[in-house]
């Protein structure tokens, strides 16, 4: 079986079994490219455990994309609505490549506002602890800046506004 037949059944399978024997096959013909496997990540008829331990698996062996691996997992549970799951994924691909400012963003979007979610102080401290390491922190400073204006949160979305102009000139330089 060739590559193009294996993710045409990543795509299609209905059949757990079958995407897991696929997944075995790709990595017996040492498959790396986090290309092909990203359509199995988001097979509906995987459970999350499923997925967890393909991404997992996965991490192993993948080069350069590990953490784009896991920002697609993270995003599927999104999609899911398991925000929990979703989050520890973005901070997976975060710890991963700590410079790159996606995961932060990806992060800040699980925000709930329409109740105090405890998940939402988990996002906020994340993101406050980690935003001196991105390398476009004025685009995490401008969406947090968003958050605490729908929060109502005045002097920190002018705090954060600042920081994100601030951030942006020097980050032009």
């Amino acid at each position: 079986m060739n590559k193009d037949q294996i993710r045409k059944i990543f795509v299609e399978s209905t059949s757990s079994d079958e995407l897991f024997d696929m997944f075995v096959n790709s990595l017996k013909l040492e498959i790396n490219e986090f290309e092909h496997y990203a359509p199995l990540f988001s097979n509906p008829v995987l459970s999350v455990d499923e997925i967890k331990m393909f991404a997992d698996k996965l991490s192993r062996v993948l080069n350069n994309d590990v953490s784009k691996m896991y920002l697609l997992v993270g995003e599927v549970f999104f999609d899911r609505y398991l925000f929990q799951d979703a989050f520890e994924f973005f901070q997976k691909s975060f710890f991963t490549e700590s410079s790159n400012y996606v995961p932060l963003l990806n992060i800040l979007g699980l925000y709930n506002y329409d109740y105090d979610d405890p998940l939402n102080h988990k996002v906020l401290d994340f993101i406050l602890t980690n935003i001196n390491k991105v390398n476009k922190k004025s685009v995490v400073y401008l969406e947090l800046a968003k958050v605490y204006k729908k929060l109502g949160d005045i002097n920190n979305f002018n705090k954060y506004n600042a920081l994100s102009y601030r951030a942006g000139e020097l980050e032009e330089d």
